[in-house]
């Protein structure tokens, strides 16, 4: 944005920015990364038709705090469509040009205000931050981006990756099976039709014409075009130059938010196995001096079956962090409370026979230390192989198991 002999010139940065205000898809979803100028694109896309008198728009967000915040979307035209012929009505969150179009901000904050718009006719509908939106409300104002003015109507929408919900559905082909954009298919329009309740996706409308018109006839299928945009702040070079500090913070976030928010990966998820990894972690060789111990129980009491309950005690020397033990498996009440009894009263069990030394062995019977075997929560108790638990051995009767508790039932019947 430069100003030149009082003639203000306004445009996209080079690159994705330039290509989604350029796209002729009537929907077009851009971003996928924090800081690559979502927002700037969309404010900067409602000005293509400002000369026509009957042009309306609207840009939404989930609520109206994002909308009126702070540097939030309210702010951003106010530097943007402030440096124009157009007057801003702060209470209605409405900007009028001189030539009698507007651009005008609201939310959806409740799943049915989309129902606020019932009979609206609105020529272009920008949705930012379109995760945060229910997928009935995306579908119900598609059905309100009807043109009035002459100018083809348009919906255009901002987002951040995430691996679930309706966007992640819609932008699948756009993404390679790693989760990451696949450049080459970067703005290429496909078409869908919501036939009978499914969505269909094409090449081409005559496409999908051909494929789902059946005895209805062509004329009643009614392809929609669509394409998806992503960018990073890399494509960004304003906001780089502007804020030093904005890429080192996304560099500091967690390991999932970073793939997500930086990288742009849309199947990263904090689930098990992919938000900590073994690799993450040093094996200590030798036992902490720790300044304090802290134990945590996520109790969870179902017998067998359903979520597993989970012990952790850590420790800190204040450099360091170190987990020194951790117990899991599926345990009823009264297992759990004899468990956490035992750990609270004499500390982390030394060895597999510490515990069935330790344990009422009357609560905590074969089908535990089975669940907790399989679980894995005895590993940190020996070579952390669970196979031998369940093996047996030459000239022994039973399982290791059988002959752990016999030793357990001894042992504390001699006490």
């Amino acid at each position: 944005m430069t100003e030149d002999s009082n003639v203000v010139k306004i445009g996209p940065q080079p690159g994705p920015q330039t290509q989604f205000l350029q796209s002729p898809a009537q929907i077009c979803i851009y971003g996928g990364s924090a800081g690559s100028g979502k927002s700037y694109a969309l404010l900067l896309s409602t000005l293509r038709h400002i000369d026509n008198s009957k042009f309306r728009a609207i840009i939404f967000r989930r609520t109206s705090p994002q909308i009126t915040n702070p540097g939030a979307l309210w702010d951003e035209s106010t530097k943007l469509f402030g440096q124009l012929d157009a007057t801003p009505y702060v209470s209605r969150l409405k900007w009028v040009f001189n030539t009698g179009a507007s651009v005008e901000f609201s939310h959806l904050e409740r799943k049915d205000t989309v129902l606020d718009y019932q009979g609206a006719q609105i020529d272009h509908i920008y949705l930012d931050e379109l995760n945060h939106f229910e997928e009935s409300q995306f579908w119900y104002m598609l059905s309100r981006n009807r043109s009035v003015s002459g100018v083809p109507s348009r919906i255009r929408a901002t987002t951040n990756p995430s691996s679930e919900g309706f966007v992640r559905e819609l932008v699948d082909w756009w993404i390679d099976e790693d989760g990451y954009p696949i450049p080459e298919r970067s703005g290429v329009i496909r078409w869908f039709a919501r036939f009978h309740g499914e969505l269909h996706w094409g090449d081409s409308p005559e496409e999908l014409k051909r494929r789902l018109a059946g005895d209805e006839g062509e004329d009643f299928i009614d392809p929609v075009s669509f394409t998806f945009i992503p960018a990073s702040i890399y494509d960004n070079p304003v906001l780089l130059e502007q804020d030093k500090t904005y890429l080192a913070s996304l560099k500091a976030l967690n390991r999932v938010d970073r793939a997500q928010l930086l990288e742009g990966n849309w199947n990263v998820r904090a689930d098990a196995g992919t938000f900590f990894r073994a690799s993450d972690f040093n094996i200590a060789t030798q036992n902490p001096n720790p300044r304090r111990r802290v134990r945590s129980w996520d109790i969870a009491a179902s017998k067998d079956s359903g979520d597993f309950t989970v012990g952790t005690l850590m420790s800190t020397d204040g450099t360091n962090y170190y987990i020194e033990d951790v117990v899991r498996g599926q345990f009823g009440a009264g297992d759990v409370e004899e468990i956490i009894r035992q750990r609270e009263k004499d500390g982390p069990y030394k060895d597999i026979f510490n515990f069935v030394e330790r344990v009422n062995l009357q609560t905590v019977n074969k089908k535990n230390i089975e669940a907790l075997a399989a679980a894995g929560a005895f590993d940190n108790l020996g070579d952390g192989k669970r196979a031998p638990f369940f093996a047996v051995s030459d000239g022994e009767d039973g399982i290791f198991i059988e002959r752990l508790l016999r030793y357990g039932n001894r042992f504390q019947a001699d006490k």
